[in-house]
């Protein structure tokens, strides 16, 4: 049997800034974090800020209620499962989401 190739595993984070406003539905509009793969994607919270969490199957990065303006980080471990072909592959990123200031007319 021959030998399994490296996954491809490919991450790209995307810069995010959310309002205060948006905080209450807990997530954020766009997962900051796209990574592609072979085999079944999965994302962990390795560490960082309470603020921030990560959804394990949709990499959808998660804010908490009320989280004051600032900037929030967090490391993510993702890992493409792998397949026939590709053994797995994981990659360590680090995120941040920027909660701006609420403007007030």
């Amino acid at each position: 049997m021959p030998d399994k190739e490296d996954n491809p595993l490919s991450v790209t984070v995307i810069k995010q800034t959310v309002s205060p406003n948006d905080t209450y539905a807990h997530a954020v509009s766009a997962a900051p974090v796209k990574a592609k793969g072979e085999g079944k994607l999965s994302y962990g919270k390795v560490s960082g800020n309470k603020v921030l969490s990560i959804d394990p199957e949709t990499g959808k990065v998660m804010v908490v209620k009320d989280a004051k303006p600032g900037t929030y980080t967090m490391k993510v471990e993702v890992e493409a499962d792998g397949d026939g072909q590709f053994e797995s592959g994981t990659k360590i990123v680090a995120i941040a989401v920027t909660i701006g200031l609420s403007r007030q007319g």
